[in-house]
């Protein structure tokens, strides 16, 4: 089967499908270099597929071409004749995602430089606690918009993981994607595991409980807001002149927060909010 930006490399013995995945956005290269170096690996058994996701965004150095693609409708496998480039990417890449026992899925963000795991459900796998990862946050598929790329992977049995590495383009970030993935593929046994720590420091784990979008155009940010800043209950954190503004509903935490006050992406999450368990 030969599908544009996937490498196949098969071990000697059979063994677990992994995939490790980047640019699932086009504005998030850090993940390509962790791809070529992956080349260069034999597996001991199984398969390993290096899979460059979105390859018209990442062309044109855009976060997506016509649809987030962390953010795929339900039906985006049954549509026939898809118009959008990531649907039809999805449909295109899925006869190899559907095998997949292992999944990990590689991001950089532009303003959250500490890097954190993403697990679709509230149990979190023990393969998440040794990557070398100093943050975990789960739940993610019950609160997120619309699906996330890697819940089209596998079976409901599969280990699906993402990794926020930190900011864009950074040699910190690229560092923290190579540790993880070679963890990744040590600790799944398809790697010799070599100078990996036997003990691995506890991270702090965090479930996500609800996010905050913007009810209509026009709304901004009190103030900015930083990674897992902590929020009270009824504060104003979304302003329009005339309108309602949005209140905290909770005590929590921020994760993912923008950049700026400006809403730049007014039809996605404009941040998760988090507790710490």
């Amino acid at each position: 089967m030969n599908i544009p930006g996937v490498t196949i490399i098969k071990g000697s013995k059979a063994g677990p499908k992994v995939g490790i995945i980047a640019c699932t956005h086009g504005n998030e290269p850090t993940g390509l270099s962790i791809l070529r170096q992956l080349k260069t690996i034999k597996p001991t058994h199984g398969t390993l597929i290096l899979i460059h996701n979105n390859l018209k965004a990442t062309r044109l150095k855009k976060r997506f071409c016509d649809l987030n693609m962390n953010r795929l409708p339900s039906d985006a496998l049954s549509q026939k004749s898809p118009k959008q480039y990531e649907v039809k990417r999805l449909q295109q890449l899925y006869p190899i995602l559907k095998n997949l026992d292992y999944v990990l899925d590689i991001h950089t963000t532009s303003a959250m430089p500490e890097p954190f795991v993403v697990i679709l459900t509230k149990t979190i796998p023990a393969i998440a606690k040794k990557l070398g990862i100093p943050n975990i946050i789960s739940n993610m598929a019950k609160i997120q918009k619309d699906k996330a790329f890697i819940s089209f992977c596998g079976s409901s049995k599969a280990i699906r993981i993402g990794v926020e590495c930190g900011l864009h383009g950074t040699k910190e970030s690229r560092q923290t994607a190579q540790t993880a993935a070679i963890n990744f593929l040590s600790e799944i046994g398809i790697i010799k595991k070599g100078k990996i720590p036997t003990t691995w420091p506890r991270p702090a784990l965090y479930q996500l409980i609800g996010s905050i979008m913007a009810p209509q155009r026009g709304y901004k940010l009190t103030r900015l807001l930083k990674p897992f800043e902590k929020l009270k209950k009824g504060e104003h954190i979304l302003i329009k002149k005339g309108s309602k503004p949005v209140i905290i509903p909770f005590s929590c935490q921020v994760l993912l927060p923008p950049k700026t006050t400006t809403i730049q992406y007014p039809n996605e999450e404009l941040f998760f909010t988090i507790k710490q368990l």
